[in-house]
């Protein structure tokens, strides 16, 4: 159901930039983009370890069938956060001014302070959204990120719009005011929710069938954790995730300040280095990240029931070749389709807003960032596994390795092959710290996936791949967007028929 939710709001995301890019342009989007690398970060530093911190004690607990002092933990956290999240706020109203001039274009200044109440608002999400999943309820999780694309869309556009006439800074300002309104509502639903319906936990009875086979008891204990030691257990695994969610938004600010400056540096105005940076972030950036919703969804669902398993003494082996088995099944073929056919989809959903020189670059951008899906998904996945099984220090360190090896990538090749130099330092971090994550993966849980299983999907996704090759006979005979769905339809029917063919899915056991 979360992946389900994350799709459609990925969706709504996804058409929410295309009239966006339309009303504010590529110098539009590139000063919108200015602002997220800042914000991400603020929101890494804050409560990027706390969900997933807060679901594995949760679990924990649940596990013991210790309802109060999970809910007493999650006030806790909710305190500790509002104060942090509302220095951070007042934080970015007060120097965003000079941040702006920093990253080399002072017109993002007032953008900082339209975005900045939405810090806090994600913060105090954040903890509600751990609490839930800890106690594997995804429901909430999913319709508050719903209702986040919902309300950023409508607000978000009207207000841009509206905004726009008066300079493209206005417009961009509308656009991040209708950001704080949809985490202002997001907040609002999840916090309603977490009081109505979580007053009474009941004992949860084992639902997958490890669990239920295995039946396992712990032993009775009469400790009653209190805030202060909750706290401590949160932090000790929020603060390595922390430090992980960290790296990649500290890499993507690092790009804010050295892509447009080092553009500048080699010839390129600031309107068309900003322009450049736009399509790296905007459109790209937003086509490459759709498909890892999956993966969110997928890894959200998988940490908890990692950390309930072992501590009920159970294998959590099914449950992560099952989240593998998913995410190798559905994330090759759309990374396929994004390398194969950059262009045409750029062209169907860009054509308003981006000159044919834009989208010609932005194509080149998504056909070296499309394995990027892959590589992402299983860091996701991998980080989320070994969280679970309290080793949540382990992918921090592989990140670290792999942001290295971006920031060197991209200040090597941006002088010499312009914003491709910057699509390459993302790639080789993801390749490097997927990589790591499933050696260390593989040590811990002796495998996820065979590899015989994992052969067969890989040879029916370049069947996928091969059969979608097809939208290029196709659009010979119809327009450009019938011909993709079509060759959409035809390769997916092909690739799910043998799957089935293959017995890389059993309907049963993925259902089950």
């Amino acid at each position: 159901m979360l992946a389900v939710l994350g799709v459609v709001g990925k969706i709504i995301g996804v058409f929410y930039r295309l009239p966006l890019t339309n009303i504010l342009g590529a110098e539009g989007m590139g000063l919108y983009q200015m602002i997220f690398p800042l914000y991400a970060l603020l929101l890494a530093l804050l409560c990027g370890g706390v969900p997933a911190a807060i679901s594995r004690y949760v679990s924990e607990l649940n596990a013991r069938g210790d309802g109060a002092a999970a809910k007493q933990a999650v006030k806790a956290m909710a305190i500790t956060v509002f104060f942090l999240g509302a220095a951070a706020s007042v934080g970015l109203i007060v120097f965003g001014g000079k941040i702006a001039a920093l990253q080399g274009n002072e017109k993002a200044a007032s953008a900082y302070v339209a975005i900045s109440p939405a810090v806090l608002f994600a913060s105090l999400i954040s903890c509600y959204r751990g609490y839930f999943q800890g106690l594997q309820n995804l429901l909430p999780s999913g319709i508050s990120q719903l209702l986040e694309q919902c309300v950023k869309a409508v607000a978000g556009l009207t207000l841009a719009a509206l905004m726009v006439g008066r300079g493209v800074e206005y417009g961009v300002l509308g656009a991040l005011s209708g950001v704080t309104l949809s985490e202002a509502a997001a907040f609002a639903y999840i916090l309603i929710r977490y009081f109505v319906k979580s007053r009474k936990i009941e004992k949860r009875k084992p639902t997958l069938a490890f669990e239920a086979a295995a039946e396992v008891e712990l032993p009775k204990s009469d400790f009653k954790p209190t805030v202060l030691h909750s706290l401590k257990k949160i932090y000790s695994v929020a603060l390595p995730v922390t430090l992980g969610s960290l790296v990649i938004p500290l890499t993507q600010a690092a790009d804010s300040f050295i892509v447009i400056n080092l553009l500048v540096k080699n010839g390129y105005d600031t309107a068309l280095a900003t322009s450049l940076y736009g399509l790296f972030n905007g459109p790209v950036g937003s086509l490459v990240s759709m498909p890892t919703v999956i993966t969110v969804a997928l890894s959200a669902s998988l940490l908890p029931k990692v950390a309930y398993c072992l501590s009920k003494g159970i294998s959590p082996q099914e449950g992560i070749d099952k989240a593998m088995s998913a995410f190798f099944i559905l994330l090759i073929p759309c990374a396929a389709v994004l390398i194969i056919a950059p262009m045409p989809i750029l062209s169907i959903l860009y054509t308003h807003g981006l000159s044919a020189e834009e989208l010609h670059i932005a194509a080149g951008l998504l056909r070296i960032e499309g394995a990027n899906v892959i590589f992402i998904g299983l860091i996701q996945l991998s980080t989320a596994s070994l969280t679970g099984a309290g080793k949540a220090k382990t992918p921090v360190f592989n990140l670290m390795a792999g942001a290295v090896i971006k920031v060197a990538t991209t200040v090597t090749l941006l002088p010499v092959i312009g914003i491709y130099g910057a699509a390459i330092g993302n790639a080789a971090c993801y390749i490097t710290a997927a990589l790591l994550d499933l050696i260390f993966a593989e040590r811990h849980f002796a495998h996820n996936i065979g590899h015989k299983s994992l052969a067969k999907i890989i040879v029916c996704a370049l069947c996928f791949a091969a059969t979608f090759c097809v939208y290029f006979g196709l659009k010979l005979f119809m327009s450009d967007i019938s011909a993709l769905f079509a060759a959409t339809f035809i390769s997916s029917a092909v690739y799910l028929l043998l799957l089935i063919k293959t017995k890389s899915i059993l309907l049963r056991k993925m259902l089950s």
